[in-house]
C-alpha cells in the first residue's frame, strides 16, 4: 500500500540525509493525491463545499478569500476537482517549503505527520489553507526582521479562515523570555483547563452562552443557536475531553522533555517560535467544551509540535552528558508515538462505526 511505501520512505531518509528531501517531496505529491481525490460523501466539510462552489463572493458564506478563488475557478469552468486538485497543490508546496525552512529532519516530519493531522487537514479545506500559510509565517520568525512578513502572510491566512486572527498573539508572545512564556502558559493552561470543566458542568450557564454566542457572531459559523445547543446536551462531551487530555499531553511533552535543554542559539529559538503557536491553541480550550468543531484549534497545534519534536532531533550538541541525552530522546520519541495515538483515539480513527473517522479511512486512502 502506498501509505506504507511513504512510511517506510522516510523512516529510510532518517538515515541517509542526501535524499530525505527527494522523499520528502514525493510524501507531498502522496498528500496532494489523497487530498485532490477525496470524494464527497467521506466527509461533511468536503460535501458542503462541493455543494456551495458555485456560490458567489457577495454570498459570504466563507471568508473572502476563499470565495474569490473558488469562485475564480468556477467561473473559469474548473470542475469542482480540478479546483482542489490545483489549490492542494499549491497548499502542500507552501507547506513543503515551511517544513524545509524549519527543520533539517525533514524525513522525521513527514513521517510523524503521515499519521497525524494529515487525514483531517486533506478534509478540512479552509483550515488546511490557513494553517499552512501560518506554519511558513512562523518559520520568517527567527529573526525579528521579518517579522513584518509574518505578520503579513498571517493576514493572508485570514482570508482563508477567520482563526487565523489568534495567530496574531505570536508577535507579543515571542517577545517574552522562554522562562515567562513558559511559566505564562502554565497559568493559562490551569485557567483554561478550569473553564473547559466549567463549562461541561454548566453549559447551559446564561452568562457562558452569550459570552459563546457573541464570539461565534463574529465568526463565519453559521446557526449559532444550534451550535450552541448542540453539544450543551452532552452526547459529545467524552470525546472534548479527550481532545482537551490529548493537548494536555502534548503541553506536557513540551515541558518535560523539549523546553527543558539546552539548545545551540537558533534551535532554541526555532522551538520557542514553535512554543508559542502551541500555546496560542489554549484559547480554543474552552471553545472545544462547547461544540467539536473548534477541536480544529487545538489541532492545529500539532503541527508546530511535531515541527519543535523533529529540531530537538535536529540538535547534535545536547549540554546534558551524551547517555542522558540519548535516554530523554528515546523517552520523548516514545511519548510522542503514544501521544499520536491519543490524538487519533480522540478524533475517531479508532471507532469502525459509520459517522466515525475511522469508518472512512480506508475510503479516504483506497483501500476499498
Amino acid at each position: 500500500m502506498i501509505l506504507f511505501a511513504v512510511f517506510f520512505s522516510n523512516l529510510l531518509g532518517l538515515f541517509t540525509k542526501r535524499i530525505q528531501y527527494l522523499i520528502a517531496l514525493l510524501s507531498t505529491t502522496y498528500f496532494i493525491w489523497i487530498a485532490s481525490s477525496l470524494r464527497s460523501f467521506l466527509s461533511f466539510d468536503t460535501n458542503v463545499y462541493q455543494e456551495t462552489y458555485s456560490f458567489p463572493v457577495s454570498s459570504k458564506v466563507y471568508e473572502v478569500g476563499y470565495l474569490w478563488l473558488s469562485n475564480f475557478f468556477y467561473q473559469n469552468n474548473y470542475s469542482y476537482e480540478q479546483f482542489r486538485l490545483i489549490t492542494f497543490s499549491v497548499a502542500y508546496l507552501v507547506f513543503f517549503v515551511a517544513v524545509i525552512r524549519l527543520t533539517k529532519q525533514v524525513s522525521l516530519f513527514m513521517m510523524l505527520y503521515l499519521f497525524f493531522p494529515f487525514l483531517n487537514d486533506v478534509s478540512n479545506v479552509r483550515n488546511t489553507f490557513m494553517i499552512f500559510i501560518v506554519f511558513l509565517a512562523s518559520t520568517f520568525m527567527v529573526k525579528k526582521r521579518y517579522i513584518p512578513i509574518a505578520v503579513g502572510l498571517i493576514l493572508l491566512s485570514t482570508t482563508m479562515q477567520t482563526t487565523g486572527y489568534l495567530y496574531l498573539l505570536s508577535v507579543p508572545l515571542i517577545m517574552l523570555p522562554l522562562k515567562k512564556l513558559i511559566k505564562f502558559s502554565q497559568i493559562l493552561l490551569v485557567l483554561a483547563g478550569v473553564v473547559f470543566f466549567m463549562i461541561l458542568v454548566a453549559g447551559h450557564s446564561s452568562l457562558i452562552t452569550n459570552a459563546l454566542v457573541f464570539a461565534l457572531s463574529h465568526s463565519t459559523r453559521g446557526n449559532i443557536d444550534q451550535m450552541v445547543g448542540a453539544f450543551s446536551g452532552g452526547t459529545l462531551k467524552v470525546r472534548a475531553v479527550g481532545i482537551f487530555l490529548a493537548y494536555l499531553f502534548e503541553m506536557l511533552v513540551f515541558y518535560r522533555y523539549i523546553l527543558k535543554h539546552g539548545y545551540s542559539d537558533q534551535i532554541e529559538s526555532k522551538i520557542k517560535i514553535m512554543f508559542v503557536f502551541s500555546v496560542i491553541g489554549m484559547l480554543g480550550v474552552p471553545a472545544v467544551a462547547w461544540n467539536l468543531a473548534f477541536e480544529r484549534i487545538l489541532r492545529n497545534t500539532f503541527i508546530f509540535f511535531i515541527g519543535a519534536v523533529s529540531l530537538v532531533l535536529s540538535e547534535k550538541v545536547p549540554d546534558v552528558g551524551l547517555d542522558t541525552h540519548r535516554k530523554n530522546m528515546q523517552m520523548m520519541m516514545f511519548l510522542v508515538a503514544l501521544l499520536i495515538i491519543v490524538e487519533m483515539a480522540s478524533q475517531g480513527y479508532f471507532f469502525m462505526s459509520s459517522g466515525n473517522r475511522g469508518f472512512y479511512v480506508p475510503y479516504m486512502l483506497h483501500w476499498k
